[in-house]
């Protein structure tokens, strides 16, 4: 008796621990990351120095689509922002967003601060292209759901060439 309890107790662990993979899976392909737009604001920041050094604030506004069957909290964003191959910026945006199951969607805003060199060496293609230059956010999306906690990681890229991708 004791040994069917065991096995009984087995086999309901490995259902649950298969359902939550599945749930995990279904998160993972059924919710994308696109970028709607990409604010930059150039001024000059006073660092105690003698000049102040130029700096730019970015503000990425990324759309979420929520294809999955569970409504899922989107609590927190880590992100790294590259233009070309040089990481220029990194953040976390920490204000927690509901996006409802079956096509919900929400805006989000991840913001970055450039300053100083990174700035200047991009800086000098935004001039002489009047447009900004190639950027690529990496990162990962924590979300809750009523059935636990999952990350779902993502790559975006604004104003790059199929090619470079």
């Amino acid at each position: 008796m004791k040994a069917l309890k065991t096995i009984i107790a087995l086999v309901a662990l490995t259902t649950v621990l298969a359902g939550c993979s599945a749930i995990t899976e279904d998160i993972k392909n059924n919710v994308s990351y696109q970028i709607e737009s990409v604010d930059v604001e150039i001024g000059m920041r006073d660092t105690g120095g003698i000049l102040p050094t130029i700096a730019a604030d970015i503000a990425i506004n990324v759309r979420m689509l929520n294809e999955s069957r569970i409504d899922l909290t989107l609590t927190t964003i880590d992100y790294q922002v590259f233009a070309g191959n040089t990481q220029i910026a990194d953040g976390t945006m920490g204000s927690p967003v509901t996006i409802k199951a079956r096509g919900g969607e929400e805006r989000v805003q991840l913001f970055a601060q450039v300053m100083g060199r990174a700035l200047l060496n991009e800086g000098i293609n935004l001039t002489r292209n009047r447009s900004l230059p190639p950027i690529r956010i990496v990162g990962k999306g924590h979300v809750t759901t009523a059935f636990g906690k999952h990350e779902i990681p993502f790559t975006l890229h604004y104003n790059e060439n199929e090619s470079e991708i």
